[in-house]
């Protein structure tokens, strides 16, 4: 699940080491369709679910319903922005790999990225 164009770019860029571990991205899920024509270029298919702050489980269980159906072994989240449920994560126990700047405590705030590479 992705937001933003950039954090998609660097997971497809990393397709050929995907497919030399054995895997296989079969699915771009976001909550915006800013993405379409990005995944249409790596033929890498999308489904827009859009996220709205009173409609949040709802979206999620959609969510939950496509990833079962494709019956997927892996959840990668790359700046998805979003706070998944306590029952989303149990669901994917294990299974969930969340990439997000987040994990740069010391660059707090917005623009975490553009922080880090100022100081060099």
């Amino acid at each position: 699940m992705v937001q933003q164009v950039f954090a998609l770019l660097v997971r497809l860029d990393a397709l050929p080491a995907v497919g030399r571990l054995g895997g296989e991205i079969v699915r771009i899920v976001s909550n915006h369709d800013t993405l379409s024509d990005v995944c249409t270029h790596f033929d890498v298919p999308l489904t827009v679910i859009p996220v709205e702050r009173d409609q949040k489980a709802a979206a999620e269980a959609q969510q939950l319903a496509l990833l079962d159906g494709l019956r997927i072994d892996l959840v990668c989240s790359a700046r998805y922005m979003q706070i998944l449920s306590p029952a989303f994560v149990e669901r994917w126990q294990g299974r969930i790999i969340n990439i997000h700047h987040s994990f740069l405590p010391a660059f707090a705030g917005a623009r975490p990225y553009q922080q880090a590479q100022q100081p060099g």
